[in-house]
């Protein structure tokens, strides 16, 4: 299936199971009403979609236009680690990523920086502390990491020194095998505070706590 909307001088375009014949129809749908209307594609979503068929949608995405302000990826397929690249590579977004992955791509690594506002990741094992590092995004959202509890650390002490200052959210999920994280919270949290100037959280009594009209 095939969904196509405008809302005022954007449109955006789903693809939902979606096989060859109907991916050429909606194809030439799509660049005809942006010639004809001059209208770029703002949201673009993929949906259960298989690795080869995301490839060509994404490859004729990055042709017809440079940017897309929201991407969301949905697969229940296996999605490969080139797939992945060349998403991160040739896709620029401008406002909002996800992408939703059904299990874990092991041999896909990413170093580059992002330049994302919104990052969204529910398997992130292949994004680094580097990518991180050298990303201008507001909010970063990682499942399912294979960042280190050090690599959080480091994270925490760079980001103090002004690194990453468009940064208003960071939540990290961390991959975790053999044992959970409450048999070992102490020592994590020893780990990640490590140098750093830990305060507890006090609540101000007298703040109102609810407000009502």
């Amino acid at each position: 299936m095939i969904q196509i909307s405008m809302v005022r001088k954007y449109f955006t375009i789903g693809f939902f199971q979606t096989n060859d014949e109907h991916f050429e129809t909606m194809r030439k749908m799509a660049e005809h009403i942006s010639v004809i209307f001059r209208t770029p594609i703002a949201s673009f979503e993929i949906n259960q979609q298989s690795d080869q068929l995301t490839m060509s949608i994404v490859k004729w995405l990055s042709t017809l236009q440079p940017s897309v302000v929201d991407l969301d990826i949905d697969t229940t397929d296996d999605i490969t680690a080139p797939t992945l690249l060349f998403i991160m590579d040739n896709i620029k977004v401008t406002d909002y990523f996800s992408w939703e992955l059904k299990m874990n791509t092991p041999d896909f690594e990413y170093t580059k920086a992002i330049d994302i506002p919104t990052l969204i990741l529910s398997h992130s094992q292949g994004v680094t502390l580097k990518s991180i590092l050298n990303s201008s995004s507001r909010v970063i959202v990682l499942g399912e990491s294979n960042l280190t509890f050090c690599d959080i650390n480091s994270f925490l002490k760079h980001w103090l020194k002004g690194f990453n200052p468009q940064l208003e959210y960071i939540s990290i999920r961390r991959l975790m095998e053999g044992k959970a994280i409450e048999d070992d919270i102490e020592e994590a949290f020893q780990i990640i505070t490590k140098d750093l100037n830990v305060k507890e959280h006090e609540e101000d009594g007298r703040r109102p706590m609810q407000v009502r009209m």
